[in-house]
């Protein structure tokens, strides 16, 4: 692949991904970091990046009032089915549990229902869902921060995964934007990071999508359903991915 082609196409996969660091650069397009910061240094020019802690990220040309549009729209999405979802999620946390709420817009509506037990603490790297648990007295809450990610309203990169490590919760709920017969998947790399990361301290680790999720593409494989306890979901799956979460002793709850 000549130099100008290949720059082309690292313009067009940072866009995709909004924030890439140099090191998935260097593996994606095989190339040494020396030539990645070379070619990264052309693209910058060009006004539609600009240069991050880690990495490299997408200048977004819309206005913020269109961003918070559509981050909102994508909330009011099939608004009544989440409602049942996230409030019947609820109901699997015990009082003084240590919970990780993933970013997304149905783990968000869980909010005010968990605000109705005793002593829960809320680990959670989503912007929206610190807004929202903060309204609450009954709740504490931990924030993890990073590099903030207009798309998801969350922070992403190696600070929140290395926050991680040393963490351990009772239940992790989590979104995806893909339910797909080899597995769960996004469309963000460094979101798909923060899931692997998550799935491996949790006890328990809850999947809450409604059925906008089936067989929907996405870019990065997160999740096998090996790493998931239960599914809560608001219409009967495809069978053939149904049949796969079954194998892997997925329980399916449909509400």
């Amino acid at each position: 692949m000549i130099r100008s082609e290949r720059i082309d196409k690292m313009e067009e996969y940072i866009v995709k991904n909004g924030f890439v660091s140099l090191d998935n650069l260097s593996k994606e397009f095989g190339i040494s970091l020396n030539t990645i910061r070379r070619d990264v240094s052309e693209l910058l020019s060009n006004g539609k990046l600009k240069k991050v802690y880690g990495g490299v990220s997408a200048i977004k040309e819309q206005s913020p009032q269109s961003t918070l549009t559509t981050v909102s729209e994508r909330r009011m999405r099939n608004l009544e089915q989440k409602e049942r979802i996230a409030k019947y999620a609820s109901t699997f946390v015990e009082d003084n549990s240590t919970i990780f709420v993933d970013s997304g817009s149905t783990t968000a509506l869980m909010i005010p229902y968990l605000a109705l037990k005793k002593n829960i603490t809320i680990i959670t790297h989503s912007l929206t869902i610190m807004a929202e648990a903060a309204k609450y007295d009954s709740l504490n809450l931990i924030g993890i921060g990073g590099i903030y990610q207009q798309s998801s309203t969350s922070f992403i990169g190696n600070t929140v995964i290395d926050a991680m490590q040393d963490m351990s919760f009772d239940i992790v709920f989590m979104g995806t934007t893909s339910i797909m017969e080899e597995g769960l998947a996004t469309n963000i790399y460094l979101e798909a990071e923060i899931k692997k990361n998550i799935a491996v301290h949790a006890k328990k680790v809850f999947l809450l999508a409604d059925h906008s999720k089936w067989e929907k593409r996405a870019a990065f494989s997160f999740c096998s359903y090996d790493s998931i306890d239960y599914l809560i979901t608001d219409e009967n799956l495809p069978e053939n991915i149904s049949n796969k979460m079954k194998d892997k002793n997925v329980s399916i709850i449909v509400v």
